[in-house]
């Protein structure tokens, strides 16, 4: 059975990994999302569901911040580093970690190409 999250739970997800960015100093940003959906209304390419718009004007005030961000569709089959990333972190404690290299089981994905 496939998982599919409704459109707020990713608007939110991805507003929470701008916040992050931005805490974290970067200045420049590439967010990925496998929803085109998603991805239309923050480029104001779609009509966004009423309950989305708070929170989509949010992610635009706080990508103002960055001197570069790009927001881009990727199909959900490309989409495989950010999958195995976010079941990576269920390794660590709760926490904010960077890490020097890809793990393992990543590694010959991100080089593949």
């Amino acid at each position: 059975m496939t998982k599919v999250q409704s459109p707020l739970n990713q608007i939110w997800t991805l507003f929470q990994e701008i916040l992050l960015a931005n805490g974290v100093g970067s200045t420049q940003l590439l967010v990925e999302c496998d929803n085109k959906m998603v991805i239309d209304c923050i480029l104001n390419k779609a009509q966004a569901p009423n309950l989305c718009y708070p929170l989509l004007r949010s992610i635009k005030l706080c990508a103002m911040k960055f001197s570069s961000i790009s927001f881009k569709h990727v199909h959900r089959e490309a989409n495989f580093s950010a999958d195995y990333l976010s079941h990576y972190a269920y390794t660590y404690t709760t926490g904010s970690y960077v890490l020097e290299e890809p793990p393992d089981g990543i590694s010959n994905w991100i080089n593949h190409g």
